[in-house]
């Protein structure tokens, strides 16, 4: 004749892990270029450093590369 009422907890919500934002630095495979573009690239910093010998267009075309 009781009826049985369940009682129903009110749900604590569980602490979330805080999602790792700061990326993991992997370093990106370099893919090996095709003959073309290497070869275009070469001649292009050969091209650079043959009409400017200052070290700062040096340093633009090495951070260019990498």
């Amino acid at each position: 004749m009781g009826m049985i009422v369940p009682l129903s907890p009110s749900p604590s919500p569980s602490p979330s892990p805080p999602p790792s934002s700061s990326p993991s630095p992997s370093p990106s495979p370099s893919p090996s270029p095709s003959p073309v573009l290497e070869v275009f690239s070469k001649g292009t910093i050969t091209e650079l450093f043959n009409r400017s010998n200052s070290n700062l267009s040096a340093i633009a075309v090495t951070l260019a590369i990498s």
